[in-house]
């Protein structure tokens, strides 16, 4: 190749440079008018229902799907207060519930659901009846559920007050979105 060939190559490779760097500059610029503006750039988030937060002072929740951080602490040998802290968007058509997991050491465990989670939760208690068997293990899980276990959720809490017909689920239900947390009742 000839030098006025290779000449030519190096002035449209640099043209070509240029013109990339001029794009990215006024992309860099038009961003930063929408940020001046206050106008937050559009994303698939933007759709989303308002993200369900455990508490006032709660940092922001970031982006994706509703997740639970649990803590439990003892209050007495029958009362375990649990804090959830909430991150992300409720999905629609689900409700978040916690639910307390009984395992009776033969390998049988009953899922006991004690309460719908809504926005601002707060801070909860969880107690076990009188003579409940103090030695099996329990352990608190936040589930999504559908209509249709929602309804038995409720149906089967408001069971838990009377202590009559079957109040547990007996096997796990729904999507779980916590990992579980012991409860320490002993």
């Amino acid at each position: 190749m000839s030098a006025p060939h290779i000449g030519s190559l190096v002035a449209i490779a640099g043209l070509v440079v240029a013109v990339v760097s001029a794009l990215i500059a006024y992309l860099a610029w038009r961003g930063d008018e929408r940020e001046r503006q206050g106008a937050a750039p559009p994303s698939p988030a933007a759709s989303s229902p308002p993200a369900v937060s455990s508490r006032p002072s709660a940092p922001a929740p970031s982006a994706g799907p509703l997740r639970f951080r649990l803590a439990a602490d003892r209050v007495d040998a029958r009362t375990v207060e649990v804090t959830p802290i909430s991150t992300g968007a409720a999905r629609p058509g689900l409700t978040y519930w916690f639910v307390l997991a009984v395992s009776w050491g033969d390998g049988n465990t009953d899922y006991y659901p004690r309460a719908e989670l809504h926005g601002g939760d707060d801070p909860f208690l969880v107690t076990i009846p009188k003579d409940a068997d103090d030695k099996a293990t329990r352990a608190g899980r936040v589930y999504a559920f559908d209509a249709r276990e929602t309804e038995d959720a409720r149906t089967r809490l408001e069971r838990q007050k009377t202590r009559t017909g079957e109040d547990y689920f007996p096997e796990e239900t729904g999507d779980p979105v916590s990992t579980a947390v012991p409860l320490p009742f002993n």
